[in-house]
């Protein structure tokens, strides 16, 4: 056994997010987002705290384009509820407890129950705003999102689409690395690679149909020679 432990290779997997990056730019660009939405649609700006956002993720909303939607969707539900008068700060945790238990994707479950509990003429736009939330082309606010995240030039080489926030990355600017040159010695010293459920391009010669998210994170920290095994990686293997 000895002998056998002496010949093992070991293989460092290290987490991205939260582990070798404290990841502001994602909770940064929801505000930015929400705000730019609220303001060009004439509603009252009310971005979500840090413990709103906490609640979101425990109710299994990861993903931004999922939250800033259901975001928006309740100022909508509020707003109209006001009418004339001056809406109050929506209760987010309490529209997002009302998602517990139901079926379907995030987005599904968000939309739902604004349709059960949100004004029933605003039926449309809830579905509006939910029901293609992945879909760069038809969703505003994922757009506006992944512009802030990707920064305007990057945004509009890899959609083909026009960019006008005229934005530096969010993930780039804002991203902090945790680690220092030791813990950078001690991985590039190993057999290493880097995991993270973040967009990332998928392997070469294939459609680049996730944003190259993770690929910042790695130049950030200087590891962009590594292996990375991130969301583009991941779909493209399931799809095989």
């Amino acid at each position: 056994l000895t002998e056998a432990c002496r010949t093992l290779t070991m293989i460092l997997l290290l987490d991205m997010d939260g582990t070798l990056i404290d990841d502001r730019g994602y909770r940064a660009a929801i505000d930015a987002t929400i705000t730019r939405f609220c303001q060009q649609h004439r509603l009252p700006v009310f971005t979500p705290s840090d413990d709103d956002v906490a609640v979101l993720h425990a109710h299994g909303f990861s993903n931004e384009w999922d939250s800033v939607a259901f975001l928006a969707g309740v100022i909508y539900a509020e707003s109209h509820r006001a009418g004339e008068g001056r809406p109050e700060r929506p209760d987010y945790q309490m529209w997002t407890r009302r998602t517990a238990g139901r079926p379907g994707l995030p987005n599904e479950r968000a939309r739902d129950v604004l349709l059960e509990h949100g004004p029933a003429e605003l039926s449309g736009l809830f579905c509006e705003l939910l029901n293609h939330v992945t879909d760069v082309q038809r969703s505003e606010l994922t757009r506006t999102f992944a512009e802030f995240i990707l920064g305007s030039e990057l945004f509009a080489s890899h959609y083909g689409l026009s960019a006008s926030l005229n934005t530096p990355s969010f993930l780039a600017t804002l991203d902090r690395p945790l680690i220092d040159g030791t813990s950078l010695d001690i991985i590039r010293e190993h057999a290493s690679c880097i995991y993270t459920a973040r967009p990332s391009l998928a392997p070469d010669g294939h459609p680049p149909v996730h944003p190259p998210e993770a690929e910042i994170g790695l130049e950030l920290l200087g590891l962009d020679d590594l292996p990375l095994i991130a969301l583009g990686q991941m779909q493209w293997i399931a799809d095989q």
